[in-house]
């Protein structure tokens, strides 16, 4: 059964809770929505990288942190809580309609100890295979950034 609860933002991110039993299951699920997606709209993923992707999805352990970096707009994180759900914050612009959502939620609504926790989490990112906190994450892609307006600076 799927639940929403009053749950509307403008912001095109999103996190809910799902009914599977463990990460693995999930990040399977929503990376075959993805490449359908990517299908349909004619973006097919490179083959070779389909593979490796699935490759490191078999190697998971169950209830491993994972990262999806290819979601559209946001980075996909998946989480099992202490609480014993699958925890996933994304972005809204997927169909992820076919997942057994029981309800969403904002994960760090009045609890800045779970946003920070979660920020230290050691996630695996799918493309890569790196496992790297998201808070590491973020200043990495904010390092590569700076780095390249530098170089376009120096042109």
């Amino acid at each position: 059964m799927k639940i929403k609860q009053d749950f509307i933002t403008n912001s095109s991110s999103t996190s809910f809770i799902l009914s599977y039993k463990n990460t693995k299951v999930v990040t399977k699920k929503m990376v075959d929505i993805i490449f359908k997606e990517w299908f349909y709209l004619d973006c097919k993923a490179d083959e070779e990288f389909k593979k490796e992707v699935y490759k490191r999805i078999k190697k998971l352990e169950n209830d491993e942190c994972v990262m999806i970096p290819f979601s559209c707009n946001y980075e996909t994180f998946i989480i099992k809580n202490d609480d014993g759900n699958i925890y996933v914050e994304t972005c809204n612009n997927h169909r992820w309609d076919n997942l057994d959502i029981l309800k969403y939620v904002d994960m760090f609504e009045n609890n800045d100890e779970f946003e920070k926790r979660f920020n230290e989490m050691i996630f695996t990112n799918i493309s890569t295979g790196e496992k790297i906190s998201r808070k590491d994450y973020f200043q990495k892609l904010r390092d590569e950034y700076l780095k390249g307006k530098e170089n376009e600076n120096k042109k």
